[in-house]
């Protein structure tokens, strides 16, 4: 990435894994601050990763804004979905009276430890999010304000774990344009066969 990005001024890197870990990454990645990796149950922290993450926040922070590293997203959100809902909501804004249940359960659902995304309760939890979000997306917009976007994507996310790689490729692939479709940059992709 280093390489890419000092050579090729490369900045934009996807990585296997959810819209909302790629907020989390993201925000450490400007910030450098150690607990939003240890606090949000995020993938990829583990042996070398630890050192990878550090050792790419050190690298990012010395670039100028222009050149700075972005994570971005293909894959399913796991259980880092529900810690960015707690944690991207606009300061000073009360949860809507529509939205406090759904918060109250988030809360519960974010102490658990053992919560893994291929568990029914966590594709249950997923379902119901899914089905209060599209009831009540305005409360959502007010709620998260600039950081809609982000909960948006995570909420619709069509990749799902269970998928068959040709079907969960598609959906990468549309993951990708998307993303490339927002950021108004133009991509050339090949296939290599």
């Amino acid at each position: 990435i280093k390489h890419l990005n000092s050579k090729y001024g490369v900045k934009d890197v996807f990585l296997e894994i959810g819209f909302s870990a790629a907020y989390f990454f993201n925000k450490y990645l400007l910030s450098g601050d150690t607990t939003i990796l240890k606090n949000n149950s995020l993938p990829y922290l583990w042996g070398h990763y630890k050192d990878f993450w550090n050792d790419l926040y050190i690298y990012n922070k010395l670039l100028p804004d222009s050149l700075k590293i972005v994570i971005y997203c293909l894959d399913f959100e796991r259980k880092e979905i529900f810690k960015l809902l707690e944690q991207a909501i606009q300061p000073n804004i009360a949860v809507p009276v529509n939205l406090q249940k759904l918060f109250a359960d988030i809360q519960t659902i974010n102490k658990k430890q053992s919560l893994f995304f291929g568990d029914k309760e966590f594709k249950n939890a997923l379902s119901t999010l899914s089905s209060i979000f599209q009831t009540y997306q305005n409360d959502f917009k007010t709620l998260y304000g600039d950081n809609y976007k982000i909960i948006y994507n995570a909420i619709t996310n069509e990749a799902l774990p269970s998928l068959t790689l040709n079907k969960r490729n598609k959906i990468w692939f549309e993951n990708i344009k998307q993303i490339i479709k927002e950021k108004n940059r133009i991509f050339h992709f090949s296939n290599a066969g």
